[in-house]
Formats: structure tokens, sequence, C-alpha cells
């Protein structure tokens, strides 16, 4: 059972059902604030580095750039898991004359997050923005990351992250790059975003490659500007790190794809 994705362009919003007991992401993020809820069942989430068991009537909000992991589960006797994720761009908010949750965290609403199940259009979606923010807004709990990258660590990681997509593919090669040792370059990077370098070169190809998708590249030609073996394998990446595959991505946004998805 994939996740169903749908993506709305009017406003420009993503949602995003997962309904599959025992699925895992891979340490990922987004571009977008992710807010969304535990309509039944759990989740064993970590949001930068820091874990938590977010569980039936939970409404919770990511921010960008944010690293995060998750683990579906059904509790015993449960039939059905469904979490429910909206991914908003950061100039929604202000377009649409709200503030964007102060960090990221969880409150327990039961109402909202059980209304999160039903929607059905970008009306809908934006309706229910408004009641969740109101809730967040009021009662963020949880893990929360506010600390950002002195100078000197923003700029390692900004080379780091060059490098990476200029096609560097060894950690070694992109200590190299960094002018540091192996050893400094992981405790930087696993120090500032929770993820190993090699984990973080990773999630830094499958995040690019969506970018492409989203442009309107052919899976094909993403697979290989991306360092993947073939697109098969940036299939198995893309699937485990968002739920759903490149080829439902491409059909949420209309696009249609020239290759031949796996």
């Amino acid at each position: 059972m994939r996740s169903e994705v749908r993506r709305w362009h009017v406003p420009e919003l993503e949602q995003v059902h997962h309904r599959r007991h025992g699925q895992e992401w891979i340490p990922h993020w987004h571009s977008e604030w992710s807010v969304g809820a535990i309509v039944r069942g759990e989740c064993l989430c970590s949001i930068a580095g820091q874990p938590f068991r977010a569980r039936t009537g939970d409404v919770l909000a990511i921010a960008p750039e944010t690293v995060h992991t998750g683990a579906l589960a059904a509790p015993d006797g449960a039939v059905e898991v469904l979490a429910v994720m909206l991914y908003v761009p950061p100039g929604w908010f202000a377009q649409a004359g709200l503030l964007a949750p102060k960090t990221s965290g969880r409150v327990h609403s039961g109402d909202i997050a059980g209304a999160a199940g039903a929607l059905r259009s970008p009306a809908d979606a934006e309706r229910w923005l408004r009641q969740a923010l109101a809730v967040l807004d009021a009662g963020l709990t949880g893990p929360a990351s506010e600390t950002r990258p002195t100078p000197a660590a923003r700029s390692l990681l900004t080379r780091f992250q060059k490098g990476i997509l200029d096609g560097e593919v060894s950690v070694s090669g992109l200590a190299g790059r960094c002018a540091v040792s192996r050893e400094q370059l992981h405790r930087v990077v696993r120090h500032w975003t929770g993820m190993s370098p090699a984990d973080y070169l990773r999630a830094l190809r499958v995040n690019r490659a969506r970018e492409m998708l989203l442009d309107g590249e052919p899976p094909a030609a993403v697979a290989v500007a991306c360092g993947f073996t073939d697109q098969a394998h940036l299939t198995r990446s893309f699937r485990r790190s968002f739920g759903y595959t490149p080829g439902d991505l491409l059909a949420a946004t209309a696009v249609k794809p020239t290759d031949s998805q796996e």
C-alpha cells in the first residue's frame, strides 16, 4: 500500500495520506512546512534528532529544512492507521494572512486531528489549516530546534551541500572539498542535522530529485542527475523517504511522465 498524494495548485499545497501499518521514513526534510495530524494509530517520530510518540488526536508541525523520521503503527486491535500531512510553502501563510507555527512540535486536539481525514479540496485544506494553526499557536509541545548553525558551521554545511549537488558521491571527497577531516565533517553534520554525512548525502539527493521532478524533468534524467544507479533505484529511495513514488507525484501534479515508472 502506497501513500496517497494530491497536489493543489491554487493555493500550492500538497496533501498526503499515509495508511500503511509499519511504514517507515528514512531521515529527510521538506522545503515546505509540514502540518498534519494522526487521525488513527500512532507514529514513532524523530524531529531534529529528538524522538517522541505521536498518538491519535495529535496535530503536528515540522519546520522547513528540519530533518525528521517516522514509523507508523496501528495499536493492538486497530484495523487501520491514518496520518494526514499537508506540505505548505512558507510564503503561503503570509498570503493567507496567517502566521507560521512558532516552531516544530505537536499539540493534542482530537477534533482538529479527526477532521484532517476528510479534506477533499483546497478550500477544505485552508479551513483546516486555520483551525490547526490556532491550536498549535496556543499549545505547541514536544521537540523543537531553535538553535541555528554558527557562521562557520553554516559555511561548512553550504560547501558540503554544494559538493553533493556538483556530483561528489563519497564522504572522503566531500571532506576534501570542505577542507576538513572526515571526523570534523561527521561531527558538524551530525550535530546540526541529526544525520551522518552519508545519510545526509542520500537525503539531499532524494530531495533534489523531488524538486527536479516538480520542475518537469523526466524521471530517468533525474535519476542520472541525482546519482542514482537507475530509475528503479530512484523509485525505491523516493518511496522510503516520502511514502510514494515519483510516478505518484507526477500523477498528482498532472505532469505526464516521459519514462515508465516503477
